[in-house]
């Protein structure tokens, strides 16, 4: 087995095989490639014909092309890719506990997993109940080092990926949207945000942000909610 981790995320693998090692795995079953490029190591592995499963987590263009090398050398592949997932409160929900499940799904690890809630889509009856209770979750965050503080969330992974969040709400409040708390960052933390009057022309509502901000719809009814999260255009 060869584990490739993210050029970012290069010690979460290496903490991993010396697990791996603790627990008694013969030596050279599992081996731990760390490279800059990817592509200069992935291609070459995937490419081996010793190589008989590809596994691999990560964004949908990289899965896309993993896919393909799979599909010419008759590979099996397992692909675990980026989404836009929604959240969906109507009518007779305990709004307290959807608007915790709703701070948990968008600011948990900052938003930097793919199984984070990327839309919530909420009845007009609840609706501004659920949004002033997701503001305050929101606002009682703290956000700082958690190497040196007691902190909820932490640092955004590169300066990369901050301008992709930071970028995505701006446009959004360009086009309409209206941030009651948060769309601001100091340095690499950025500040948990929830957007309102997000519409599915927005970027917030179209793109997987990747980061901690809950960009809310109101809909007039359930068949709008269900005709929205079964729409493909608006999502991954």
């Amino acid at each position: 087995m060869i584990l490739k981790p993210a050029r970012l995320t290069p010690l979460t693998s290496q903490f991993f095989a010396k697990l791996m090692i603790e627990a008694g795995i013969p030596a050279g079953v599992l081996n731990v490639v760390s490279s800059a490029s990817a592509s200069n190591v992935s291609g070459p592995i995937m490419e081996d014909p010793r190589l008989r499963k590809i596994s691999f987590t990560g964004s949908t263009a990289a899965g896309r092309k993993i896919g393909a090398v799979a599909s010419e050398k008759l590979k099996r592949v397992h692909l675990e890719l980026g989404g836009n997932n929604v959240a969906i409160v109507l009518p007779g929900a305990d709004v307290d506990l959807a608007a915790s499940a709703g701070a948990t799904g968008s600011f948990f690890h900052q938003g930097q997993i793919c199984m984070s809630t990327g839309r919530h889509i909420v009845h007009q009856d609840v609706h501004d109940e659920y949004v002033d209770r997701l503001v305050a979750r929101a606002e009682a965050l703290a956000v700082g080092d958690p190497s040196t503080e007691q902190v909820h969330l932490g640092p955004i992974i590169d300066e990369k990926q901050l301008k992709n969040i930071d970028s995505v709400v701006q446009d959004s409040l360009t086009a309409g949207a209206v941030a009651r708390t948060g769309a601001d960052h100091d340095g690499l933390f950025y500040r948990p945000t929830v957007l309102t009057d997000v519409t599915p022309d927005m970027p917030a509502w179209s793109q997987e942000i990747f980061g901690p901000v809950a960009p809310v719809h109101r809909v007039a009814s359930v068949d709008e909610a269900v005709e929205l999260t079964n729409a493909s255009e608006y999502g991954l």
